[in-house]
């Protein structure tokens, strides 16, 4: 029976291993270690759709598109929000905190903080098909 999979920002990699049931064939091993998929605002739950949408609409709207690479994000604490972008080339950090910070209030109850890293150096994962996209909400 075929797998069918959607991209949903799931990291994960193939193993030319046969799978321990017996099975033949490669086994998507999917990184684990992601907490949630989703931002609590108040009383409502904001999925992890939204801060991707937001981030890759800025390089679109740049006409940059080709110069974002990867990002994860992180909820540092309460209402606080840490994007690390991996980019080409260096991005203007302050523009880019505000566009984001005007875009996902537009969306929230709440007021939230955005701090974006920068980084042109990290090492990329060849054959990776999906970009990284990692929303962690650290436990309190």
């Amino acid at each position: 029976m075929p797998l069918i999979r959607y991209d949903i920002g799931d990291i994960g990699r193939i193993r030319e291993n046969d799978c321990s049931c017996g099975k033949d064939g490669r086994i998507i091993e999917l990184k684990s270690g992601r907490i949630c998929d989703y931002f609590i605002d108040g009383d409502r739950k904001i999925t992890a759709d939204l801060f991707r949408k937001v981030l890759t609409d800025y390089f679109k709207l740049k006409n940059d598109d080709a110069n974002f690479i990867q990002f994860s994000l992180k909820e540092i604490e309460k209402n606080i929000l840490l994007y690390n972008l991996i980019v080409k080339k260096e991005i203007d950090i302050e523009e880019i905190t505000d566009y984001l910070t005007k875009k996902i209030n537009s969306y929230t109850n709440n007021p939230v903080k955005v701090i974006v890293r920068m980084d042109l150096n990290m090492m990329i994962k060849t054959g990776v098909k999906f970009k990284m996209y990692d929303i962690i909400k650290q436990q309190m």
